[in-house]
């Protein structure tokens, strides 16, 4: 349980339309696969974009499964730019697509990384099993399944997993679409053992050669999804709604959020470096009193005291009565650190935010996944 903790303070997130995001590069995530699937650690890698921001803010199962997640990637232009509406500054996009392509062109320095394809059309997954053999310099294909159009229950079964466990693959790649994907992974990762595990729905097409990818150039301007289009005319609908979805997405969410970051950012630092994060523990769990401007130094400054209260797998209350303001790195790290808890059978209680981080927390729209509670209900919460 311990490196789960680790692997939450080590971690530097920041939250964008409801959702955390690792703060890395393309060639971050490559290595960190590639470690982890030399060493054998577990990574569950997410890749949302603007279609997963979407989704999860409707379904609350698709949004857990994104945030139990290890590593959280912003594969889409969209979310990037968002980001730095709002002040953040995510480095680049990082699509699954371009990390798997980055593991296969890249010669393997010890050995090749074994993957398996689950999922896909009929026959595309063992295509790709194939292709990759044919070309990789870096990974090797190890096995493939197509379960075919059934439940995520049915393709669940003790037979699948323990085939694709036989096959021992350090990389399991799905293509089940991104509902169905995310839900069969969180129901078996458990039981699975395969170092890294993701959905990347799109790269069994790539591999198999049965969709082109855009042009690099296209892919930098940010119009991948014109490219994907043109390859997959049926998903123009899916690319309509969440084009409308954005614009709402813009004007109730993320341009309010912006005038509060950009006044935010106008005010003079003596305002900002008002702060005061202080622990208190009782015979039931901890709580956080935080007062003034949590700024993402003020985040840093505390993630150890974070760890060493995780490592007792106490509940927590976060008390933001006195909080002035909280930036998107600690609403990341909130996000993670509730799942965290939850995943412990614990719980963190937000007590008694400020108007002005309520209406933050709307903005960022996270408001709603919080359980907050009022002066009244902290001592009876804290013995759930």
């Amino acid at each position: 349980m311990n490196m789960q903790v680790d692997k939450l303070v080590s971690r530097n997130l920041t939250s964008v339309l409801g959702l955390p995001f690792d703060n890395v590069t393309t060639d971050d995530v490559v290595e960190k696969i590639r470690e982890c699937c030399l060493t054998g650690t577990r990574c569950f890698l997410t890749t949302p974009n603007l279609n997963f921001a979407i989704t999860a803010s409707s379904d609350n199962e698709f949004f857990n499964s994104v945030v139990a997640s290890d590593l959280s990637i912003a594969d889409g232009m969209p979310i990037v730019l968002l980001a730095r509406l709002i002040g953040e500054q995510l480095p680049e996009r990082v699509a699954g697509s371009t990390v798997f392509e980055s593991l296969s062109s890249t010669s393997a320095t010890e050995r090749k990384l074994k993957v398996f394809f689950f999922g896909g059309q009929p026959g595309v997954a063992e295509k790709a099993h194939n292709k990759l053999n044919e070309s990789s310099q870096g990974l090797e294909a190890c096995g493939w399944h197509d379960p075919g159009f059934v439940s995520v229950e049915d393709m669940s079964n003790h037979e699948i997993i323990e085939m694709i466990n036989a096959a021992a693959p350090d990389f399991l790649v799905l293509a089940l679409g991104a509902r169905k994907g995310q839900e069969w992974l969180m129901r078996n990762r458990h039981a699975l053992r395969v170092p890294v595990i993701s959905h990347l729905g799109a790269v069994i097409n790539f591999v198999a050669g049965e969709v082109s990818r855009a042009p690099r150039l296209v892919q930098k301007l940010g119009f991948e999804w014109l490219w994907r289009i043109k390859e997959e005319p049926s998903l123009w609908r899916r690319y309509w709604s969440d084009g409308i979805e954005l614009i709402k997405c813009l004007i109730h969410q993320v341009l309010p959020l912006a005038v509060v970051r950009f006044l935010e950012r106008s005010r003079p630092n003596k305002s900002k470096s008002s702060r005061q994060v202080n622990f208190q523990q009782s015979d039931q769990g901890f709580t956080v009193v935080c007062s003034g401007f949590l700024d993402d130094n003020a985040l840093q400054e505390v993630k150890q005291r974070f760890y060493e209260i995780l490592c007792t797998g106490s509940n927590i209350t976060l008390n933001l009565t006195e909080a002035t303001s909280i930036s998107q790195q600690w609403i990341g790290f909130l996000l993670a650190l509730q799942r965290n808890l939850a995943d412990r059978d614990r719980c963190l209680f937000m007590q008694l935010p400020s108007q002005r981080i309520m209406r933050i927390f709307r903005y960022s729209n996270v408001l709603k996944r919080f359980h907050i509670i009022d002066s009244s209900e902290a001592n009876a919460e804290f013995n759930v």
